[in-house]
């Protein structure tokens, strides 16, 4: 079965270190830069399940790691 996929949006005053998010393989299915931030494609359960409880400790770490996650986005589940 596939999972969802819920969009994390990151704002980073830095580059993403090499590798960054091979610590993060379970959660990350990729990551897209922009100005002014990146955006962080992040696993999901079935039928959109809260990916805030879900992710909830590695979105923790990612923010030790100087990212703010000013939102979710599950609108297209």
């Amino acid at each position: 079965m596939m999972s969802a996929v819920g969009r994390a949006i990151l704002h980073c005053h830095h580059q993403f270190p090499h590798g960054f998010f091979d610590a993060f393989e379970e959660i990350v299915t990729k990551c897209d830069s922009f100005i002014g931030g990146n955006v962080v494609y992040m696993k999901g359960e079935e039928e959109g399940v809260i990916v805030e409880e879900r992710n909830r400790e590695a979105r923790e770490k990612l923010m030790q790691h100087g990212f703010n996650i000013h939102s979710i986005d599950l609108s297209h589940l």
